[in-house]
């Protein structure tokens, strides 16, 4: 019986390998690594991975409030900004209509944050860390 059951235990551990497949994170490239290459191809192109801008503003905490200044903003900064959602802490997430270049996307950043209505802006990028 001991020996049964020992060839059983070594059948079901030999099964085991020929069952196991490689993950999708084995055989895909890691999202860090396309957002890299993305990264890189926008720089070369002169686009900006993100077109997405972080932004608080001075009086408006809720998403109604801040929808309610985006048609002023929008005819101040000659571009067309969308509200995508709300974020923590009265700070909301924005969105350009059309992709600009990384000089005009900054532009309209300085452009945000020297208008009175708003606390900062920001662009919304994606953070990693090089070891």
């Amino acid at each position: 019986m001991r020996r049964f059951v020992w060839l059983m235990g070594l059948a079901s551990i030999g099964g085991l390998g020929a069952c196991v497949s490689p993950s999708p994170a084995e055989t895909t490239p890691s999202t860090a690594l396309q957002a890299e290459s993305a990264e890189k191809r926008a720089e070369r192109e002169g686009l900006l991975v993100s077109q997405r801008v972080i932004i608080r503003f001075k009086n408006a905490t809720t998403e109604a409030e801040a929808r309610a200044l985006l048609p002023e903003l929008n005819a101040q900064l000659g571009c067309d900004l969308v509200y995508v959602r709300p974020m923590s802490a009265g700070v909301h997430l924005l969105r350009l209509s059309s992709p600009l270049d990384a000089p005009a996307f900054d532009s309209v950043l300085r452009r945000l944050s020297a208008d009175p209505a708003v606390d900062y802006a920001e662009p919304d990028r994606l953070v990693t860390i090089h070891r």
